[in-house]
């Protein structure tokens, strides 16, 4: 059976889901997590972890390193082996590195959700010895079946939320709005009207234009772990309602599930030929 992990979008909207019938919570850790809607200073996470008994607690750390960030990452890793931390869920190799070298005694998650595609890759991340993996939401449940039966991963998937679909540590939307000579207000644009756009101090996420909802599929993806709830982006009072769905398994109308039960079809020119293959 499926385990429910959220990802609130603050400390109180957090607290307020402790009495829900979750297993878990994704907390982004301060000045080390990209686009959250909001993030927890490592000197604080042993009050907040003790406000949220009996959940699992997965930390999130998915910033793109640069070398000035090592200092600040070596503390917080150096501060969660003193602490009820169940996981470290990363995004960038330094964290592997560091944990190695700390000798750090917590499982890490790896996160390149939107990599994570094969039965080779979680091989090689089995190999380093990191048996958790958080699986693109572009592969069908079949593809994700595979890697689950021929490999020691234990899988995370997006349920419901939008899905990251793109991430650069440049400021992207800045620098588009400095060209076009506009003014630019840090908060979710949207392109097209339709994808929403975050950028923060640490870079630029576009996400998909459709929430992914995975509600109606959940007997079918009983061989996943971990299903992720995350709240970016939607109404409180909304999200809070499709937690509950999810807990009692209620079905639903009209949810967007990607590629869940289509393959992605990647058509590429042939140069030599002018025409395209599948």
């Amino acid at each position: 059976m499926s385990k429910i992990i959220v990802i609130p979008s603050s400390l109180d909207h957090m607290y307020e889901l402790t009495s829900y019938n979750i297993d878990g919570f994704i907390i982004p850790i301060k000045n080390l997590s990209a686009n959250q809607s909001f993030e927890v200073d490592y000197k604080d996470l042993e009050l907040v972890i003790d406000k949220i008994k009996n959940k699992e607690v997965i930390l999130l750390i998915n910033k793109m390193m640069h070398s000035s960030d090592i200092e600040l990452l070596r503390k917080v890793l150096k501060k969660t082996s003193t602490l009820k931390v169940d996981k470290i869920m990363y995004y960038d190799n330094s964290v592997y590195m560091l944990s190695q070298e700390l000798k750090l005694n917590i499982p890490l998650v790896i996160y390149q959700d939107h990599l994570n595609l094969s039965i080779l890759s979680n091989k090689f991340y089995n190999d380093m010895g990191i048996n958790y993996a958080y699986i693109s939401s572009d592969i069908t449940k079949e593809e994700i079946r595979d890697i689950k039966l021929n490999t020691k991963s234990k899988l995370f998937i997006t349920a419901y939320g939008y899905v990251p679909i793109f991430y650069s540590r440049r400021y992207l939307l800045s620098n588009y709005f400095e060209y076009i000579d506009k003014s630019y207000k840090k908060d979710v644009f949207y392109l097209d009207n339709e994808y929403p756009i975050k950028e923060s101090d640490f870079g630029t996420i576009i996400y998909s234009n459709k929430i992914i909802n995975l509600i109606n599929e959940l007997d079918k993806l009983d061989f996943i772990d971990y299903i992720v709830m995350d709240s970016f982006n939607i109404d409180r009072q909304e999200f809070n309602e499709m937690v509950n769905k999810f807990i009692n398994k209620d079905k639903v109308e009209d949810t967007y599930t990607g590629f869940l039960d289509k393959k992605t079809i990647y058509k590429v020119k042939n140069s030599n030929e002018g025409g395209t293959h599948e």
